[in-house]
């Protein structure tokens, strides 16, 4: 009876509930068995369960150049062709004209350019960029949590690396260097 009492209250919940998701499931099991494994070691059981739960292995998606085609297929239903989309040099350029004059726009060029994750480019300190040797090192990042934002390391260690930059990146950034100093003056 209080399985089924529980049950009707889980059921009669507002559907805000996420669904797991395949990467999620496999991180639960690999914890689930790890802390089995630690509970045979101390003798407390004989053997793993979890050892023997399958989960569908994680496929991640396909990345997909966004084609003529594609965009026209996208506006006309809404559904996008993959999770992860990727433009073209033309559309690249179009999205850098149309923010040409946003504040940000220096962030926009060193993701478009150089390849830094959002929340390396968000969280990357002047300490670490050095114009005049044309480099800089991702040392650090920003992660939002919840409703907040924290910095914290590169989740792997490629992830802290040195980023050559080239000559119109170094004006870039120079430029919006000047525009926040004048800005914090302001």
């Amino acid at each position: 009876m209080r399985r089924k009492a529980l049950t009707a209250a889980i059921d009669a919940m507002s559907p805000f509930r996420r669904v797991t998701g395949p990467a999620t499931r496999q991180h639960i099991k690999a914890t689930l068995r790890a802390s089995l494994n630690d509970a045979i070691g101390q003798q407390i059981i004989t053997f793993n369960p979890a050892a023997h739960v399958e989960i569908d292995p994680v496929r991640k998606p396909k990345a997909l150049v966004w084609t003529d085609e594609r965009v026209a297929k996208w506006e006309q239903s809404g559904e996008k062709p993959s999770p992860v989309m990727v433009w073209t040099p033309e559309q690249t350029g179009a999205f850098l004209n149309f923010v040409a004059g946003d504040r940000l726009y220096g962030m926009w060029h060193l993701i478009a350019f150089r390849g830094l994750r959002r929340g390396e480019a968000c969280g990357q300190p002047w300490s670490e960029t050095n114009l005049d040797r044309h480099a800089l090192t991702v040392m650090v990042q920003l992660v939002q949590d919840g409703w907040g934002v924290e910095a914290s390391e590169p989740k792997t260690d490629s992830g802290f690396r040195v980023v050559a930059l080239d000559d119109d990146t170094v004006g870039v950034l120079e430029r919006h260097r000047k525009q926040q100093d004048a800005d914090r003056e302001e």
